[in-house]
C-alpha cells in the first residue's frame, strides 16, 4: 500500500511539472531623486539607487502561477556592502479575468500601487520595494474595484517588535467621472523584551477623492483630469489611549500631450500624521502645500501581456510650503522583459 502511495505521489508530481511551462521576468529600475525643500522640518536630500529583480516560475494553469526570485539594490555613494541588499521573492499568483491574488514575498503593485503618497511615500517605497505578505485586486461590477493588503514588517523577536501594515482601496469609474476611497493602518506592537514605559502604537489614514478625467479632448490635449479630495490621519499611543485625527482637503489637476505633462496639487489644512507618508505628512507640523510638477516621458513601450516594457521620465517639482519655495528633480528609468503576463 505503501509504494502504490509513493507511485501515485510521484506520478502526481511528474504529471504538474509537464504540464507546467516555465515563465522568467528580469528588470531593471533606475531612480534619482533630488530634494531641496528649504523648508524646516523637512530634510534635503538625495535618493540615488539602481534595483533590479530576476524571477522565474511554473504556470500550473492558465491562472495560477509559483513564482521565485531576487531583488538586489545598489545605492549610490556608498561601498558599503551592507547598504547594498539582496530580497528574496517567493509568491503565489492567481490572476482570472477579475481578480488578482499573490500570497508570499512579491514585488509591489497591483493593489498596492494606487495607495496615495500621503499614506506611502516615494521614500519609504525605496526602502521597501517589496511586500512580505498578500494582496487582492478584484474587478466587483460596473467599474466598481476593490483591493486589500497586509505587508508584515516586524517579527516579534527579544528586541523587535511586532509590526505590520494593513489597508484597502475602493475605486469607481462612469464614463470621466471617478471616485476613490484609500485606509492604511499601521500597528506597531511591543517585542518580547519591552523597554519600560514602551507601549503599542497605531498609526495610519483614510482618504477619498472625487473627480473626472477625459482623454483626446483637445488637439493639443491627450489627457486631462481634475478633482478634490479630503485626508485624514488616525494616530494613537495606546499609553494614553487618545486618537489623533488631523484632516485636510486638496485639490488637483492633470494635463498631458505626446512626452510632456503638467500636474498640479494644493493642501491644506492641519498637519498629517502618517508613520509612512511623504514628508510633509509624516509628523512635520506643516499645514499648507502647494505642488507642481512640469514632466518630461521618453520610450512608454508598454506591453499588453507578456514582452517589453521601457519608460523613462523626468520630473522638475515646485513647491510652496507654509509660504516657502522649493524644488526637487526626479528621474525614474524602467526596464522590463519576460514572458510573465501582467
Amino acid at each position: 500500500m505503501r509504494t502504490l502511495k509513493i507511485l501515485f505521489l510521484t506520478v502526481s508530481v511528474i504529471h504538474v511539472i509537464n504540464a507546467a511551462s516555465i515563465e522568467y521576468r528580469v528588470s531593471f529600475d533606475g531612480t534619482l531623486d533630488n530634494r531641496e525643500y528649504g523648508v524646516e522640518p523637512l530634510s534635503d536630500e538625495t535618493f540615488f539607487l539602481a534595483r533590479g529583480a530576476a524571477e522565474v516560475g511554473f504556470a500550473v494553469d492558465g491562472e495560477n502561477r509559483i513564482r521565485a526570485g531576487v531583488m538586489p539594490t545598489v545605492w549610490f555613494g556608498t561601498p558599503d556592502t551592507a547598504r547594498m541588499p539582496v530580497n528574496l521573492l517567493m509568491y503565489f499568483q492567481h490572476k482570472s479575468d477579475r481578480t488578482r491574488f499573490r500570497f508570499g514575498a512579491f514585488p509591489r503593485g497591483g493593489a498596492l500601487e494606487s495607495i496615495p503618497v500621503w499614506f506611502f511615500g516615494d521614500e519609504s517605497a525605496y526602502r521597501r520595494p517589496y511586500v512580505h505578505g498578500a494582496a487582492v485586486d478584484v474587478g466587483v461590477f460596473r467599474g466598481l474595484t476593490a483591493g486589500a493588503w497586509v505587508d508584515w514588517t516586524g517579527l516579534r523577536d527579544i528586541n523587535v517588535n511586532e509590526a505590520f501594515l494593513f489597508g484597502y482601496g475602493l475605486s469607481y469609474v462612469h464614463g470621466a467621472f471617478f471616485a476613490k476611497h484609500d485606509f492604511m493602518m499601521r500597528h506597531f506592537a511591543l517585542p518580547l523584551n519591552p523597554a519600560p514605559g514602551e507601549t503599542v502604537k497605531d498609526n495610519g489614514g483614510v482618504s477619498a477623492e472625487t473627480g473626472a478625467a477625459w482623454g483626446k479632448i483637445a488637439k493639443y490635449i491627450d489627457t486631462l483630469s481634475a478633482s478634490v479630495g479630503a485626508i485624514a490621519s488616525l494616530d494613537r499611543d495606546r499609553g494614553d489611549m487618545v486618537w489623533r485625527t488631523p484632516a485636510g482637503g486638496f485639490v488637483s489637476g492633470f494635463a498631458g500631450y505626446g512626452m510632456a505633462a503638467l500636474r498640479v496639487f494644493c493642501y491644506a489644512g492641519q498637519a498629517q500624521r502618517t508613520a509612512w507618508g511623504e514628508s510633509f505628512y509624516r509628523y512635520s507640523g506643516l499645514e499648507s502645500l502647494g505642488r507642481g510638477d512640469v514632466i518630461l516621458r521618453f520610450f512608454n513601450k508598454n506591453r499588453e501581456t507578456s514582452g517589453k516594457d521601457l519608460s523613462a521620465e523626468l520630473t522638475a517639482s515646485f513647491y510652496l510650503i507654509d509660504g516657502k519655495f522649493g524644488s526637487s528633480q526626479h528621474f525614474v528609468l524602467h526596464a522590463d522583459y519576460g514572458t510573465y503576463p501582467k
